[in-house]
């Protein structure tokens, strides 16, 4: 993590040399107003950068069944596929180079949907642009993420057989590509990367990625590894990965009531859970790394995020909320708008704090989550919008 101060210095130095490009002449693009794009400038933590977004500048995102993406949020435009393509060949192909010019000109039609849909909501938070605010561009990749299988021991009812290989009964999405060649295609980049991040199904089940956990503990110390996991997978393997390296930790966790959490989070054991949080919790401040709850609000748990943000400032964690698009019975964003406003209701009234840095995050993530809910209850004809529902639902179909 840039320490604070260092955060402030950046950001006044940008915010002191920013200048917007000309966009004139733009022809084809379809490039957001800039009223949204200078408010959202605002609410970059190291200030108001060139570009609206640097994912495909800085970072590959590498997905199941090979597909390549410069970020998880636009499933839509494949980047290219392993093994048919080699890593530099995808990197420095013409779909990448395609993205990188409409980012040039704030327009994120070419896939970029949930950012586009959030910035217009003001919901600056849920636009992931500003992950990838920091380092300079490089003619390489400096973000790795990985996808690689779908192995999971949880069915949550949250999710699909795409992510979870236990509601993926009929084993459609198994068979990884992610072969020992590509571990060695890998290792140049991973050299160079200042940061890595790894996704499932359940990271800590994934052989593949001990592999690369190994390569990144003698290659690249100095890189940040970063493991989203459901916090249910706990044994000497993952404990003697952690204890040689330095790893950062997001956890899928989705309510402190047994109940609601074991609905939800369908095979999984809360007091266990509880007990490898706090497990996961000392780990993070001995190793002075970095620890965040994932919560993804729905139907079940939604009038519960407060608690699980009061109980993420205990902890010093960080919160952020997933978008839930599917399963649609189960989602927020298509209920209809009296239901909506009696959430936004309810959520409003909680007097969460916000003196420390972790608190005032986190209270910022969820008064952006509450804007985000007034942005989908004020959608056009929404009591009659079916129409808009599913549009809403194509352009965020697979997350």
């Amino acid at each position: 993590m840039i320490k604070r101060q260092g955060v402030k210095a950046i950001r006044f130095i940008n915010k002191l040399f920013y200048k917007k490009k000309s966009l004139s002449g733009k022809g084809h693009y379809d490039s957001l107003p800039s009223e949204i794009v200078k408010f959202f400038n605002q609410t970059r933590p190291l200030g108001p950068q060139k570009y609206l977004c640097y994912a495909p500048f800085k970072m590959m995102y590498f997905a199941f069944n090979g597909e390549v993406i410069a970020c998880c949020h636009n499933r839509k435009k494949i980047m290219g596929r392993y093994p048919e393509q080699n890593i530099d060949q995808i990197w420095n192909g013409q779909e990448y180079n395609k993205l990188r010019d409409f980012i040039m000109h704030d327009d994120l039609s070419y896939g970029c949907d949930v950012c586009k849909y959030a910035l217009i909501s003001r919901n600056f938070d849920g636009a992931k642009n500003s992950l990838y605010d920091r380092y300079k561009i490089k003619n390489y990749p400096q973000v790795l993420e990985f996808e690689l299988e779908n192995r999971c021991n949880l069915e949550c009812i949250i999710c699909n057989p795409i992510f979870s290989s236990s509601l993926d009964k009929e084993g459609e999405y198994q068979n990884s590509v992610y072969d020992d060649n590509f571990i060695e295609q890998i290792k140049p980049f991973l050299k160079r990367a200042k940061e890595t991040k790894f996704y499932g199904g359940e990271p800590f089940l994934i052989s593949k990625y001990y592999d690369i956990w190994e390569y990144l503990i003698k290659k690249n110390k100095r890189a940040k590894i970063l493991v989203q996991t459901n916090g249910t997978v706990l044994n000497d393997k993952v404990k003697n990965i952690l204890e040689r390296g330095r790893f950062s930790i997001n956890i899928s966790f989705d309510s402190f009531e047994k109940e609601s959490f074991e609905k939800i989070r369908k095979n999984a054991n809360f007091e266990k859970s509880i007990e490898n949080l706090e497990y996961f919790h000392n780990y993070c401040k001995r190793k002075n790394t970095h620890l965040g709850i994932i919560p993804t609000p729905n139907r079940e748990n939604v009038l519960q995020l407060a608690d699980i943000v009061r109980h993420a400032n205990k902890l010093k964690a960080k919160v952020y909320f997933n978008t839930l698009i599917s399963p649609f019975e189960l989602a927020l964003w298509n209920l209809e708008k009296d239901k909506l406003a009696e959430i936004i209701e309810k959520l409003s009234a909680e007097n969460l704090p916000y003196k420390t840095n972790i608190e005032n995050d986190n209270y910022r993530h969820f008064q952006d989550f509450i804007t985000q809910l007034k942005a989908w209850e004020n959608e056009p004809n929404k009591e009659n919008n079916g129409k808009i529902k599913i549009s809403f639902a194509e352009t965020q179909n697979d997350k």
